[in-house]
This record gives C-alpha cells, sequence and structure tokens, in this order.
C-alpha cells in the first residue's frame, strides 16, 4: 500500500530570527504592539534594540501636534498624524495614529508634575522620543518620554538660564550631522556643538538680509529633509534660506520669498509671531507652525500662506518618527512607566 506523505505547513515560528526581525519591522505600529502579544519568542524580537534601529530606519515621518479641543481649556493631548508627500493629495490624516490625553497620565497629574493648559510646552523629537517642560514657576521642568512605549524619564530642574542664544528643536538646538545649531542673538552667526568632540564652532549663515525701516527681525533655525533651515520675518515679507550642502556658506539658497499681504493678518500676527518650519513636500508645499500655535502651509503655486483647518487650537508641532526604542536609566534620573 501506498504511504501519503504529509508536509507540514510553514509557520511564522519556524523562520530564522532575523527574517522575521525584518518582517516585524515593516508593519505599523498597532500591529508590531499587537504582535508583541501573540507569544514570547515575538515579544522578546520585538524588544531587542536591533529591532528597534531597523525599525526607525523604516519608519515614516508624521507630525506630533499638541492640541487642546475647542472649550475645553482644562484638556491637553498629543496627536500623532501620519503626512503623506503626494501630488493632489491631502497632507495630513484626519485621524490620528495616536491620540494621548496628558491629563490621564501620572506624569501630569498633582500640583508639582502638572503638565496641563498653557504651561505644557513640546520642545521636540528625536528618533521617537519627546521632549517636552513645563514651564511658568519655579517648578520649571523637562521630561523625555516615549509615547509608543509609555516610558519617561524626569529631569531635574536647571539653575542657569542663557538668553544669548535662540535655541530649536529637542532643547539642543536644531540637531542635524551629529551637530546642534543655534542662531546667535546678533542673527549674522550660527553656532554649532559637536557631541563627539563636545566643542562648539562657527557656522556659516545665510547672507545677510537688511530691511529698510523695519521694525523688527526675527528668525527661527530648523532641520527640513536633513537640511537646516532658516525663515525670517521682516516688516515686509518672509523668507525661507536653505543649506544645500552642510557647512558649505555659497550652498545657501532663497527658497521662498513672500510679501507680507500674501499671509492673512488673521493667521499671523506679523509683529508677534515666529515661524517654526516643519516639512517641505516635493511639490514645494512647506508645513510650519507659528509660536502662537496655528498650522500653516506655504503654496508655492499661489505663493501664499493658508491655515490648515483640521485641527483647531493646535499649540505646536513636531515631526516625528514613532520608534520602539527604550530608555536607560541614568544615576539620577529614573525610567518611569505611564
Amino acid at each position: 500500500m501506498w504511504k501519503i506523505k504529509t508536509v507540514s505547513k510553514p509557520f511564522m515560528e519556524d523562520l530564522p530570527g532575523d527574517v522575521m526581525v525584518d518582517i516585524l519591522s515593516r508593519l505599523a505600529v498597532k500591529t508590531i504592539i499587537h504582535c508583541k502579544c501573540v507569544c514570547k519568542k515575538w515579544l522578546n524580537l520585538v524588544s531587542n534594540s536591533y529591532f528597534a534601529n531597523l525599525h526607525l530606519l523604516r519608519s515614516p515621518a508624521g507630525l506630533m501636534i499638541r492640541h487642546r479641543p475647542e472649550k475645553i481649556t482644562h484638556l491637553v493631548t498629543l496627536k500623532w498624524v501620519e503626512m503623506e508627500d503626494k501630488l493632489n493629495h491631502d497632507r495630513l490624516h484626519h485621524n490620528p495614529v495616536l491620540s494621548l490625553n496628558l491629563n490621564l497620565s501620572p506624569i501630569f497629574q498633582g500640583t508639582r508634575t502638572c503638565l496641563v493648559g498653557s504651561r505644557t510646552r513640546l520642545v521636540g523629537s528625536v528618533d521617537g522620543l519627546l521632549c517636552m517642560s513645563k514651564y511658568g514657576n519655579a517648578d520649571t521642568k523637562a521630561f523625555i518620554c516615549n509615547p509608543i512605549t509609555r516610558e519617561y524619564i524626569i529631569f531635574p530642574r536647571q539653575s542657569h538660564q542663557y538668553s544669548y542664544i535662540c535655541s530649536y528643536g529637542f532643547g539642543v538646538g536644531a540637531f542635524l550631522n551629529g551637530h546642534g545649531h543655534w542662531i546667535i542673538k546678533d542673527h549674522e552667526h550660527l553656532y554649532a556643538f559637536d557631541y563627539d568632540d563636545e566643542t562648539f564652532k562657527f557656522l556659516p549663515s545665510p547672507p545677510v538680509e537688511t530691511a529698510e525701516d523695519s521694525k523688527f527681525n526675527r528668525r527661527t533655525l530648523t532641520v527640513v529633509k536633513d537640511c537646516l533651515c532658516q525663515c525670517a520675518i521682516f516688516d515686509s515679507h518672509l523668507t525661507i534660506w536653505v543649506m544645500k550642502e552642510y557647512g558649505i556658506k555659497k550652498s545657501w539658497h532663497k527658497d521662498v520669498f513672500i510679501k507680507r499681504s500674501s499671509i492673512c493678518p488673521v493667521l499671523f500676527s506679523w509683529t508677534c509671531d515666529k515661524m517654526f518650519l516643519i516639512a517641505h513636500f516635493n511639490d514645494g508645499t512647506y508645513l510650519m507652525f507659528s509660536d502662537m500655535g496655528k498650522l500653516m502651509s506655504y503654496c508655492p503655486h499661489t505663493e501664499t500662506i493658508v491655515a490648515i483647518k483640521k485641527f483647531r487650537c493646535c499649540y505646536h508641532g513636531v515631526v516625528y518618527r514613532p520608534s520602539f526604542l527604550k530608555l536607560q536609566n541614568f544615576e539620577s534620573e529614573r525610567v518611569h512607566v505611564f
């Protein structure tokens, strides 16, 4: 009698570990979180630092918004929104991937650690980690957290404040190529700090702009598409400069020049606001925040700045790449979970 040979169906568990890590790292964040609950082997793979680094390399850039719903002054949330760089396509998805109510988290409760209302500041994001601060009184503190793993560290209050350097980004200036970058207050120089050598140096700034009878000159420095970008505001116009080649003065390119009349006064307080660039799309569109909490975009075809009305009462936003990187304990700062 002939015997029928049965062939067992392959399972994910039968795949080599590196192949499984490669597959899991390509999944959506919520799916990965669910995969951690499937079995202990998958939990260990996803919790490994190699997986976290591989996933971060493939993690698409989104937008993390500090948001407060209208007419609910005490409620502050963080919303992670996906972005897409496609022509004739809505740039931001309306439904956030993640919505974190800060008021429900232990880290933000209590009289000394409450980060609700106007005292909350979303400073910046690096490698999926968010820096937030509580300010406005003697109890000022900084927090580093990963909203995906729900880990956070509270840093001690700094006793020194420096008024001569304007910093943007993750509290260490606009971060690029292993350096933190700042605009010196005279607006004619950029300062860079090398984190490997722990040394400071000057960096070439854009050509000095002057505007006759201009009563103010406000500039911000950010990193967009791996390039340093400077946004400058004068009485009569707004400009955006991009450093195409890092460290090369001649590579500074004036990418945008827009007249004051092209920006609706309702959207932007010309005498008070600063503009922070967030993203630059392939068709030339810029996504930006004013420091008064309004989300806007620059349209190169009409050469105007228009409001993005999806998220009202936005207070700030930063480019955010979700990650599974784990925070580490330090001598005086401990990792907590909320």
